[in-house]
């Protein structure tokens, strides 16, 4: 049944689908009968991709907004609804032609009646914007001319679309295939949008009416946006000469970059465009710095040859910064990740660096080691010897990047590449780090215990520098010192003081080395130093503040004042905010938000896939199925807390939470008779083991003797006992083995400088699977257990993780992978024959189904196999959410300031 058929089933106790009309951006139009009311209607049926994200009930209620609106040149809304999965909404039918249509025959209309269409169109703007709604996509193909009368379509429904998405989708997304229209601040992808948009949007229709195109022309919408951002419309009158100047004049405003310059309101504008009388200044300073020098001295056709460039060329230029800076002008660009060729990896606590002086760019690759690329480079080149590193910080001098490693370790590597020195090796810096101008890198330590901001001397080649401690962990509630930063001149170090398990409780501290005093000054998650005399500071709902701050005294003298909202705010502790403000002016962060919803499904050798339950979905960790196969296990974050549930695999009633004391508790394992359950939980304060009775009736208890109870992030019970695997993260990533009740000391199975994560034991126990980073790349390996040194045997050599066995331990499941980019594996899942015989030796691995859509990870097990070892329990990627983005703010200081001044 194609879709036409099913809509008009779907419709037919209403309307009756006689044919369609055409295809737009985000729906499908058929002419219709009314059935009730006798009448000729127009049916346009969202996209079903679009459909898809937004959900019925939610359009619905969005849309009844626009459904009041009564004005002459307004196209009413009849109806709107769900039927068969289709979001529809009716409006009438309209026996005419759209400005499209007439421009694609005629080019160009005459002055008057371009400005007759204008002014009536304004006028259902102002009337729109007085009852509070936003057209949002004034178009030559929403307006439609019906005996000459103009009557503007889909009124508020890109608003409806926008809403109802719950801002998963950007004004650019919405309007993707023409962008020409769009404003400044839709192009940018700004939260807020008002009334002036709309009047750059009527305008930018204006302008073609008369010259035949509009605004900014270009060869793909990316080229078009990066105009419409960057560059200023050509005057009007150099297309056409006999536009009256006060036209042209109030066009040139409409057109303002910044919307504060604009008209306040759509009946200012439509005033202005028969006035003859309106002042030609405006226009006439906007058509000098459009065909001659702009604010900074740079001429306006430079601009316009950089935006016109390729979009891969306009995008790296707007990265690295490349584009010509006129001196005080605030200019934003929003770039998905996408830029970075999958250079960005999605775990690591600080994904991305630009350095101070604009010139690089480091980033944290999906195969956890330092990437850099200079600006007068096409690609990233890999700093050698950075595998395992992350959280990338700057020397004062730009010519080193330090780094921090899972072990503890935090090395120095030169940004133009070279050896690396590691400067301290003692489980420190694992909650950030910064290199002051007095010649130490600041760290913050935990271990041995949580003692607070400590440093070392950045000098030197020698491994194992000496710790000074600077500050120490005081007050009741108070957890740890996290986040260094360093401030200009060596003044002082700026760090957050984790208090709880709340980031709300967070505060912004400063201390003066030396002192052994440090000093609450704001709340917040983090900060940095604006040379405005401001700390920026990023809080915990992703909003971006300011304030006043006395470098000397090292104190706030003011209130803070709201400057950004819409970053992407840590989920807890353990993720710094990322924003970075070099030292000239630009401001970078990121946008969006990185947690998603994940759905448990089940998918069978050959890519088949269920849901476990339609209704099951949610912020879902690593999962562990039941030795019997009818029950699993898994962690879900609620607020600030991850709680273990245990539900059936069938689907069938409700799950149980089995845990909820500690504010973590997650990748559970099952005991082999399926009666317990072990798993990570900081409910006794770090990181440790606990277990039991899946029935609840018992109390947790650690399963591991206090000598090794610490610090353990990763436990996995095998299918025959007595052996429970697992992984231990201090100075290093290392996997051990235990015999509960048995043993008092763990057994060491992998303890070297390399990261070792993921064990596995064959069901028989002979044979250890686990993954490693020794080579460079994260991959599969394979020893004999427990005599781990007797051989080794490398199963993957490209990547590879979550290492696997069947239940019968004849094959061996894994990963795929070149990297893990957003918790998303680019590669299969693969299955390995084992061969029989005494040593260990497998067959040729072959695919079974795509990774993409499910998620994985390289510290934890983010899946599991039933027992017929027929099927998989995923975690399947919901795209609900906007997807971060990098945005880049040139000359922030004089955005900021004029921020404080209102």
């Amino acid at each position: 049944m194609t879709t036409r058929d099913r809509l008009a089933a779907a419709l037919a106790d209403r309307y009756r689908i006689e044919r369609e009309l055409g295809q737009g951006g985000m729906a499908t139009v058929y002419l219709a009968e009314d059935l009730k009311h006798d009448r000729k209607v127009a049916v346009k049926v969202l996209k079903p991709e679009l459909a898809a994200v937004l959900g019925a009930e939610r359009f619905v209620v969005e849309i009844k907004t626009t459904a009041a609106l009564s004005h002459p040149h307004i196209l009413p809304l009849f109806d709107s609804g769900e039927a068969d999965g289709f979001l529809f909404y009716v409006m009438p039918f309209v026996d005419g032609e759209t400005i499209r249509d007439r421009l694609n025959r005629e080019t160009q209309l005459g002055v008057d009646e371009a400005v007759r269409i204008t002014t009536e169109i304004a006028d259902a703007l102002q009337y729109a914007h007085a009852h509070g709604v936003i057209h949002r996509d004034i178009k030559p193909e929403n307006i439609l001319l019906q005996g000459g009368r103009p009557m503007v379509a889909d009124f508020g429904i890109a608003l409806a679309v926008s809403a109802a998405a719950g801002g998963r989708m950007t004004e650019t997304g919405l309007s993707l295939g023409t962008p020409h229209y769009m404003s400044p601040e839709q192009a940018t992808a700004e939260k807020e949008i008002t009334g002036r948009s709309d009047v750059y949007s009527l305008a930018s229709v204006l302008y073609e009416m008369l010259a035949g195109e509009p605004p900014h022309m270009g060869n793909s919408a990316q080229q078009i946006i990066m105009k419409i951002i960057t560059d200023r419309a050509r005057p009007v009158t150099e297309l056409r000469q006999s536009v009256p100047p006060y036209v042209a004049a109030a066009l040139a405003k409409a057109l303002e970059k910044l919307p504060a310059d604009r008209f306040e309101s759509a009946e200012e504008f439509s005033r202005a465009l028969t006035n003859k009388g309106f002042a030609t200044t405006t226009g006439a300073t906007a058509y000098r710095a459009a065909g001659g020098a702009n604010a900074g001295g740079r001429s306006g056709g430079a601009l316009r040859t950089l935006a016109g460039v390729a979009i891969g060329a306009a995008l790296t230029a707007a990265v690295m910064g490349l584009w010509p800076k006129p001196e005080q002008l605030v200019r934003r660009l929003v770039v998905d990740f996408d830029v970075f060729q999958g250079q960005v990896g999605g775990d690591s606590f600080r994904r991305f660096l630009p350095t101070r002086d604009g010139q690089h760019f480091v980033v944290t690759n999906p195969g956890g080691q330092l990437a850099v690329r200079s600006r007068d480079a096409e690609d990233f080149r890999t700093l050698a010897g950075t595998s395992g590193g992350y959280y990338p910080f700057e020397s004062p001098d730009g010519r080193d990047i330090g780094f921090l490693l899972s072990s503890g370790s935090v090395g120095i590597v030169p940004l133009d590449g070279g050896p690396v020195r590691i400067l301290a090796d003692s489980g420190t810096g694992v909650w950030g780090a910064t290199w002051s101008e007095d010649g130490y890198v600041y760290l913050s330590s935990n271990a041995p215990t949580n003692i607070g901001i400590v440093r070392v001397r950045a000098a030197g080649t020698a491994a194992g520098g000496t710790l000074e401690a600077i500050t120490s962990v005081t007050g009741s509630g108070i957890t740890g010192h996290i986040f260094p930063n360093a401030l200009p001149d060596a003044r002082g170090i700026l760090f957050t003081v984790q208090s709880g398990t709340n980031p709300r409780d967070a505060m912004i501290a400063v201390t003066r080395p030396g002192t052994g005093e440090h000093r609450e000054l704001i709340r917040g998650l983090s900060a940095r130093y604006s040379t405005t005399g401001h700390l920026l500071v990023l809080t915990a709902d992703g909003s971006l503040i300011a304030a006043p701050f006395d470098l000397d005294k090292l104190e706030v003298t003011g209130d803070p004042v709201p400057v950004l909202q819409g970053l992407v705010p840590p989920r807890a502790y353990g993720a710094d905010g990322e924003f970075h403000l070099t030292d000239d002016g630009t401001l970078w962060y990121e946008r969006g938000e990185r947690a998603q919803d994940l759905q448990p499904v089940w998918v069978t050798r050959t890519g088949d896939e269920t849901p476990v339950r339609r209704d099951w979905t949610g912020s879902i960790g690593p999962l562990a199925i039941s030795p019997d196969g009818r029950r699993f296990a898994y962690s879900q974050v609620d607020g600030e807390q991850e709680r273990l549930w245990v539900a059936r695999t069938d689907g069938a009633g409700a799950p149980t939470m089995l845990e909820r004391e500690g504010n973590i508790n997650f990748r559970p394992s099952w005991s082999p008779d399926g009666r317990s359950l072990a798993w990570i939980s900081n409910r006794a304060g770090g990181n440790a083991v606990f277990t039991r009775a899946v029935d609840g009736q018992a109390t947790a208890r650690a399963l591991l003797p206090a000598s090794v109870q610490s610090g353990v992030w990763e436990v996995a019970y095998p299918r025959s006992g007595p052996w429970v695997l697992f992984r231990v993260e201090g100075n290093a990533s290392d996997i051990f083995a235990i015999r509960p009740g048995v043993d008092s000391v763990a057994r060491s199975l992998r303890a070297t400088p390399a990261v070792e994560r993921q064990p596995a034991l064959s069901p028989d126990g002979r044979w250890l699977a686990y993954v490693s980073n020794e080579d460079g790349t994260s991959n599969v390996y394979v020893r004999p257990f427990p005599n781990v040194d007797d051989a080794v045997w490398q199963v993957t050599t490209t990547g590879g993780l979550s290492p696997k066995w069947s239940r019968d331990g004849r094959e061996l499941f894994y990963t795929s992978s070149s990297g893990v980019t957003d918790s998303r594996v680019n590669g299969h899942m693969m299955v390995a024959p084992v061969v029989a015989g005494e040593g260990f030796a497998w067959g040729t691995p072959r695919r079974l189904f795509a990774m993409a859509p499910y998620v994985d990870a390289d510290n934890s097990f983010l899946w599991d196999i039933s027992p017929s070892d027929g099927r998989f329990l995923m975690l399947r990627r919901l795209e609900s959410g906007e997807q971060p983005k990098l945005v880049m703010v040139e000359n922030f200081p004089t955005e900021l300031r004029a921020r404080l001044k209102r």
